[in-house]
């Protein structure tokens, strides 16, 4: 009774159906259905979303961080945990199909605890990936090569990158 402030309250429980979490940037969604997607959140891993109010965990139990999911072959996704570790899987997210995916990757460089991973608008099988250098793939992250010097000065890492999409 909004009317007596001091009187007793009903409170009635909305939260049975609540999926809650926080999540980091990179959301990635299907490219040719809109109800798939998955999300890295805050100590709550990737989790994957298929139409449903069940939300699936996808990595090995992390920070989930930024995502992509292949434009070309779109059962290809990639996820991130804390500290820039890149993993890939090739069955749609599936719990436990994930493979590392850091060769080349030098950390001893500067790495956000978020670092930023996208693929390339223009190109399939490129990504890239930002530590305080940036790194491209060109195979699906089976293999990285960093493409620029340390941007930063041993400073920082990068916090988001991006790729033109009338131009790589």
């Amino acid at each position: 009774d909004v009317s007596n402030p001091t009187g007793p309250h009903l409170w009635t429980n909305l939260n049975a159906t609540l999926q809650l979490a926080q999540f980091y940037p990179g959301i990635s969604i299907h490219p040719s259905d809109e109800q798939v997607g998955m999300g890295g959140t805050q100590d709550n891993d990737t989790l994957k979303f298929e139409d449903s109010l069940n939300w699936e965990q996808v990595g090995p139990g992390c920070d989930g961080g930024y995502t992509v999911i292949d434009r070309t072959v779109p059962s290809t996704w990639f996820f991130t945990c804390q500290g820039g570790i890149i993993f890939r899987s090739v069955v749609n997210g599936a719990p436990d199909s994930y493979t590392l995916a850091i060769d080349g990757i030098d950390f001893s460089d500067l790495v956000a605890f978020i670092a930023p991973i996208i693929g390339d608008p223009n190109v399939p099988d490129r990504l890239y990936f930002g530590t305080s250098r940036i790194y491209q793939t060109n195979d699906g992250a089976q293999n990285w090569v960093a493409i620029s010097p340390d941007l930063t000065a041993s400073l920082a890492s990068l916090r988001a990158i991006a790729v033109a999409p009338s131009d790589s």
